[in-house]
């Protein structure tokens, strides 16, 4: 099975950590960008664009918790191709450097179900797919 920095087992939220849930159905970069803005309180300075969420998602240092998990109900934008790999890329390199960092720890997570159909558009899309996190 393919290796990806994405986790894909049940988590269950823990005290000491911030738990963001991406809704099922969501479906425009506005409305995904929009609620995980508001969900991790991203400061006032945020421009809802691909550029400020990388920034932001790449820092959330105004969160307290040392573990931040980003729990996904379905795969978001799944009609919008190029803005889906924009975003799994995002997520990738903020693992990453969280790892790499380890001020704090980021888990994204997607269903199980969905598994198959994330690694194949990672594939197909070229979206950088590193060592496993857990699942």
């Amino acid at each position: 099975m393919e290796k990806t920095v994405f986790a894909f087992d049940a988590y269950e939220p823990r005290r000491g950590s911030h738990s963001v849930t991406v809704r099922s159905g969501t479906s425009s970069k506005t409305q995904l960008i929009g609620q995980l803005s508001k969900d991790l309180r991203f400061p006032r300075h945020f421009g809802f664009n691909w550029d400020s969420f990388e920034e932001c998602v790449n820092d959330l240092s105004w969160i307290r918790e040392n573990k931040v998990a980003l729990i996904h109900e379905d795969i978001p934008l799944r009609t919008d191709g190029p803005n889906l790999a924009i975003y799994l890329s995002i997520l990738a390199h903020a693992i990453s450097r969280f790892e790499y960092k380890r001020k704090k720890t980021l888990i994204v997570l997607f269903q199980s179900k969905d598994r198959k159909a994330l690694m194949d558009f990672m594939k197909d899309n070229n979206v950088v797919s590193l060592p496993a996190q857990g699942g």
